[in-house]
């Protein structure tokens, strides 16, 4: 009778379910390193000129301190002149908080949108495509 020797710490890197496994989250690493190759060293100095993107990061702070206005203009957030949702500002305000105001902390907020946004979307498209 031949005695089997006990698997040793290798034969868990050659089993062929963890290369499958390993095949399919591939496409996501790869999403994920060129989203913070792409972003999150651009945080900071991103030019500043973006209208709304400025507007939105200095009412965000405001709200989050508890006032919802916008220099001279009350947020009632169904005003033509601030179309953004509520909860969405106070998100940003509290990341720009956690940020100490800077612009990176709302940016920060919007980048992890934009990937959560991705890896919706590459789900989405694997499931009805079946790829």
């Amino acid at each position: 009778m031949i005695k089997q020797q006990p698997p040793s710490w290798i034969s868990q890197w050659i089993n062929t379910a963890w290369l499958g496994t390993a095949k399919k989250l591939f496409p996501f690493f790869v999403m994920v390193m060129v989203w913070g190759l792409l972003y999150l060293p651009n945080l900071r100095t991103n030019p500043k000129w973006y209208g709304d993107e400025t507007l939105i990061h200095d009412t965000a702070r405001n709200l989050f301190k508890g006032n919802p206005s916008n220099f001279g203009l009350w947020n009632t957030f169904w005003h033509p002149h601030y179309p953004y949702q509520p909860l969405y500002s106070w998100i940003c305000g509290l990341f720009a908080f956690v940020s100490s105001g800077d612009i990176w902390g709302s940016r920060f907020f919007n980048v992890l949108l934009g990937l959560a946004s991705a890896i919706s979307i590459y789900s989405l498209g694997k499931k009805v495509f079946g790829v």
